[in-house]
């Protein structure tokens, strides 16, 4: 059997099969890379987005706490026994101190939420500034004191820590 000169030219200028298999192969692989370099970055933009969202909805919703938190304040009646209380426990009667033992605590638990998501990333530092400050403001309560030495260990221990060392 003898090849004509057409056949052994196009015999003589294209590559064998596997050759032709393995180049294919190869451009598969690189457009496969790059879709999952691509993908990656994707994700990585959608995880930053997700991230940010998260850090702003933390910080509503700790100022929704907040805010509940001092409504108590539209009562004059507790104005002023928060005022009396800056006098400390003796000058308070003790449902008065048991009143106001509440509210120190929510204001407390509060921060302590405010921390732990400060821990989770889920506080920036500007943010954090502003809650630690008024979160270690409470020390300066003489009956907040006598509230925190009476409830501390209901707090997780590393909060209980920096909120004692707010003090020194």
């Amino acid at each position: 059997m003898t090849q004509t000169s057409d056949t052994k030219a196009k015999t003589a200028t294209a590559p064998p099969a596997p050759l032709r298999l393995q180049k294919a192969a190869l451009a598969a692989e690189i457009v496969a890379a790059a879709a999952v370099v691509i993908s990656l970055i994707f994700v990585g933009a959608q995880l930053s987005r997700h991230t940010n969202e998260m850090v702003a909805s933390s910080h509503h919703e700790l100022l929704a706490l907040l805010n509940d938190n001092d409504n108590w304040f539209q009562n004059p009646e507790f104005a002023a026994l928060m005022a009396r209380s800056e006098q400390g426990r003796d000058a308070l009667s003790d449902t008065e101190y048991l009143q106001l033992a509440y509210w120190f605590g929510q204001r407390l638990s509060l921060c302590e939420n405010v921390f732990e998501r400060r821990q989770d990333g889920l506080i920036e530092d500007g943010m954090w500034s502003a809650w630690s400050n008024g979160c270690a403001a409470i020390n300066q309560n003489p009956t907040a004191l006598a509230a925190w030495e009476e409830r501390r260990e209901w707090f997780a221990p590393a909060f209980a820590n920096w909120f004692d060392a707010q003090r020194e």
